[in-house]
């Protein structure tokens, strides 16, 4: 496997850890703590990591 391909699957697998610690901060009773605005900013950047997470995938299978 090439430097840039190891990377990219690092990159993919500790965004696969903080989407994991993200999802489970947003199904506990301490998201229903914070402000609105803080959880629905949450909320936003969990769609957008997942939608990142979509992309090195696609761009992996690519590689393979």
């Amino acid at each position: 496997m090439e430097e840039f391909e190891v990377r990219l699957v690092k990159e993919k697998e500790d965004l696969e850890q903080k989407l994991i610690k993200l999802e489970a901060f947003i199904d506990s009773d301490k998201f229903n703590e914070i402000e609105l605005v803080q959880q629905s900013l949450l909320s936003v950047q969990f769609s957008a990591m997942t939608t990142y997470l979509l992309c090195l995938n696609e761009r992996i299978d690519w590689l393979n």
